[in-house]
């Protein structure tokens, strides 16, 4: 079973393909009649990073009292953290 931290970057390594397919995609066919597959190609990345971030977001201390972000633990952008095995605050394993 794949803890938090290996789906987080097993879901931002699939990210990198979908926008490198996307840019093989847009240089192989410059300005031809296929915007329906480059739509499609720009469309795919988009919605999958953003159900990442949901994902990245939604990661928290399962523990009652805690409920801390493991991810976006602040509002500054030097916040962000990859989620370890246990809780950076209570220390509640996460992965249960």
């Amino acid at each position: 079973m794949l803890n938090q931290r290996k789906t987080l970057q097993l879901y931002i390594l699939i990210e990198i393909g979908l926008i490198a397919s996307y840019r093989v995609v847009e240089y192989a066919y410059p300005s031809s009649g296929v915007h329906f597959w480059k739509d499609v190609f720009y469309l795919v990345p988009l919605s999958f990073g953003i159900f990442a971030v949901y994902y990245s977001y939604n990661i928290r201390c399962k523990k009652q009292n805690c409920n801390a972000k493991q991810v976006f633990r602040g509002w500054s952008i030097f916040d962000l953290a990859w989620p370890n095995s246990k809780c950076y605050r209570c220390g509640e394993d996460l992965n249960k």
